[in-house]
């Protein structure tokens, strides 16, 4: 009977953690279709021909066909065939070097946002604050150990530089950052 009831619980816990992906990934749909929109709109108006107002052909200014984010990671640059749509979905959750999963409640976050997730958004944000010195988000109950020791590396002003909240280094804005998110394990 214990096993049973354990197997179970196990199962439902499986459906649940499908349910929450399912969620997230619906969300990740919702930014790549707006990622999509932006940049098609931000493609429209430099195509137009400056003398009759006519829009230039695509090929002729360089700019991709309609096509051109298929096959694409937004939040990494990798393009490859097996991105289909379910494709995409596992290299989001397992692959992609620009996301992570938060520890806390699963969701599968940017890298770039872990910190403000972690205070904002995540179903755990109340056990966190944030270090005045770091700017990263720290437990609680250890911030003022955190902030006593001084161990944390000072982050930078946002206008010299961004902050990687996994190796807790700062570095230029538009520098390439990739694969330290834990990934490729």
């Amino acid at each position: 009977a214990r096993r049973k009831a354990a197997t179970e619980e196990a199962e439902k816990q499986k459906k649940e953690e499908i349910k929450a992906l399912q969620g997230q990934l619906a969300a990740l749909k919702e930014i790549q279709a707006e990622v999509q929109e932006k940049e098609s709109d931000a493609v429209k108006p430099k195509s137009q021909d400056i003398q009759g107002g006519k829009a230039a052909p695509a090929e002729a200014l360089g700019i991709p066909d309609e096509h051109y984010l298929d096959n694409l990671c937004i939040f990494c640059g990798e393009r490859s065939e097996s991105f289909t749509e379910e494709g995409l979905d596992l290299h989001y959750w397992k692959h992609c070097l620009m996301l992570t999963r938060c520890g806390h409640c699963k969701q599968v976050v940017e890298i770039s946002s872990l910190t403000e997730h972690l205070l904002t958004e995540c179903d755990k944000k109340d056990r966190f604050g944030k270090c005045y010195r770091c700017s990263e988000a720290v437990f609680k109950e250890e911030l003022p150990g955190h902030i006593k020791n001084k161990d944390c590396n000072p982050a930078k002003p946002e206008k010299l530089a961004n902050r990687c909240p996994l190796c807790h280094e700062n570095f230029s804005p538009g520098e390439e950052v990739r694969g330290l998110g834990g990934r490729g394990q």
